[in-house]
């Protein structure tokens, strides 16, 4: 249970709190809960100034992650802040469940993370799919505990993503003042400046929220790390490096910001520099970035459902963090997404800071995000050691080392016949390591056409890898083959029949394939759109006998001669039917 002790009148903090936690009881006494926002200043000469003013997405390969998945809508983030506006016209269509709090805070890091997107006005998110939750725990200039502890605990329940673009302060002690600002000290306390906190009920509800699973998100904060409730600036206390709550927690990415500096993207440190330390995990853009809501002031009410703003602080990049947790459990609902996140990160702005021989340091931690990226390596790698095998008259052997990742499901071979298209020869089980291809004989003929293959593993989500190298070798054209376990016997084929012409049109090659029924044999003859014969496919100066067949026509007539673009009719003559297939040379 939680307690708030109210007095008529000033007492000493620091001695209240150690007297109440001597007591057996009482398992902690601190003074009432407060947050600071970290949302700096917008500077203008930190402008991008492209015609894309939503420059970060370039920095995340946003579009390539997008062309991998847009998310889910049954993936929530928990925006546990000042409350949102849910009427704004990007956000409208977002929240699942909302607290009817209008904070223009809130609005922005909702917006950041998961604004409507693709909805042919204002703002774009990294979230595109995604829904939001919305809490309000900002209570100017006191938050009531249990009102932060009981929105983590809420949260967990409901949503598998959290995000604080916050952190957890205190009044400063007479210590803090008459040590560090004797200009501010007044007695035993003060209401003129703030200093970050840790609060033990709120890292237990963290932490519960972390063993649960749900990925928790907060912003490293901005410098300097106080705030002054009247103003005051003369004396700033607790300039970057300083320890921040909830981002110092276990098991939650704290997340530092970026600019662009000179062309370049960098830690912010421009001004009095965005907060830094052992505990940032990662950095994201947060220098200008567009949000929904007002720049400035309040909006209670929610009237400005079609404002926009540029704004600037870790406030705006966490909520990047978060949206890409919310990519990555859905594409991969089993994924380590801190691991895939910080293993995944870009090593920016090396020369401004250096990383360790781990590749971290205490700016950037393991460099800016990167979306496209951090999905990517859901997916298996792509095989080695592959190899194709096998001489003159034989079919050949298609071979390589199986992966080691555990949640491989199975192989797919690819085969393309000389400048064709790449289409799918096999699907394998996630045992086997080699497929003869049946329907290819190899030869060794100089003027023979090739075959090539390359082999791709797939996940149990169907994520596919990378190929492997392509390797080709020269086959017989005229080999037969058999297209369908099913009409291994040429009994089975019962009629002649040619198959429409692929690629048509075609530049390079294209692949005829017919069959032939057991009393019949047939022809390929090719002519021009006069009439005139300029090839003929036939076995050993006679017709093709039954069977399945597949071969490759170049484009050149019987003398080797190239043919012009043009359109060409491909005709199977049997000894009864002729069957006729136009096609379309481009050159």
């Amino acid at each position: 249970q939680l307690f708030i002790m109210q007095f008529e009148n000033p007492i000493p903090i620091d001695s209240t709190e150690t007297a109440l936690s001597s007591v057996g009881s009482i398992a902690y006494a601190h003074q009432a809960v407060m947050i600071a926002l970290f949302e700096a200043p917008n500077d203008p000469k930190y402008l991008d100034g492209s015609s894309n003013p939503q420059w970060y997405f370039d920095s995340l390969d946003a579009s390539e992650a997008w062309d991998l998945t847009h998310g889910s809508s049954g993936i929530e983030i928990a925006i546990i802040d000042t409350g949102s506006c849910e009427d704004h016209n990007d956000l409208d269509d977002k929240f699942v469940s909302h607290d009817g709090k209008n904070g223009v805070h809130g609005t922005g890091v909702a917006s950041a993370a998961a604004g409507e997107t693709n909805n042919s006005e204002g703002i774009s998110s990294l979230g595109w799919n995604t829904k939001l939750r919305g809490y309000n725990v900002k209570n100017t200039p006191i938050t009531d505990p249990s009102t932060f502890v009981n929105s983590i605990y809420l949260s967990q329940r409901y949503a598998e993503v959290i995000n604080f673009s916050l952190g957890t302060v205190r009044w400063a002690r007479e210590l803090d003042i008459y040590e560090l600002c004797p200009s501010q000290y007044v007695g035993y306390w003060t209401n003129e400046i703030l200093m970050p906190e840790n609060y033990p009920e709120i890292e237990d509800e963290v932490e519960n929220a972390t063993t649960r699973g749900v990925v928790v998100v907060a912003a490293a904060g901005n410098g300097p790390i106080h705030a002054h409730a009247q103003g005051q600036s003369d004396c700033d206390l607790t300039y970057p490096p300083a320890e921040v709550y909830p981002a110092m927690y276990a098991d939650v990415i704290a997340v530092s910001g970026t600019e662009i500096w000179l062309g370049e993207e960098q830690f912010k440190s421009g001004g009095s520099g965005y907060n830094y330390g052992s505990f940032v995990d990662v950095a994201a853009p947060a220098v200008d970035i567009w949000i929904a809501g007002p720049s400035s002031g309040s909006d209670p009410n929610c009237a400005l459902t079609t404002s926009y703003a540029l704004k600037s602080g870790t406030s705006f990049g966490a909520p990047m963090v978060a949206a890409l947790a919310s990519l990555l459990l859905h594409y991969e609902p089993d994924s380590s997404v801190i691991d895939i996140i910080t293993s995944t990160a870009e090593k920016i702005a090396s020369s401004q800071h250096a990383y360790d021989t781990n590749g971290y340091n205490n700016w950037l931690g393991f460099g800016r995000i990167n979306a496209y990226q951090a999905l990517l390596s859901c997916h298996p790698t792509a095989p080695t050691g592959f190899s194709v095998t096998g001489g003159t008259g034989y079919h050949p052997t298609i071979s390589w080392d199986l992966n080691d990742e555990d949640d491989v499901d199975g192989y797919k071979v690819y085969r393309k016949y000389g400048s064709g298209s790449w289409s799918v020869a096999a699907d394998v089980s996630e045992t086997t390591d080699e497929w003869e291809d049946t329907e290819v004989t190899l030869s060794t003929g100089k003027f023979d056409p090739l075959v090539c293959y390359k082999v791709t593993a797939y996940d149990l989500q169907s994520h596919e890898s990378e190929a492997s190298s392509s390797v080709c070798k020269r086959f017989d054209e005229l080999s037969k083959f058999t297209k369908d376990s099913g009409k291994a016997d040429v009994k089975d084929i019962k009629y002649l029949d040619l198959d429409r012409p692929f690629p048509n049109p075609f530049n390079s090659s294209v692949e005829l394939r017919f069959q032939i029924p057991e009393d019949d044999y047939a022809q390929i003859v090719i002519l021009d759109i006069n009439a005139r014969k300029v090839k003929t496919f036939s076995q050993n100066g006679y017709g093709f006998t039954s069977g399945q067949y597949s071969l490759l026509w170049d484009g050149t007539e019987d003398s080797g001669i190239n043919m012009p673009s043009g359109v060409y009719f491909i005709n199977l003559v049997g000894r009864k039917n002729v069957i006729v297939s136009k096609i379309l040379l481009i050159k």
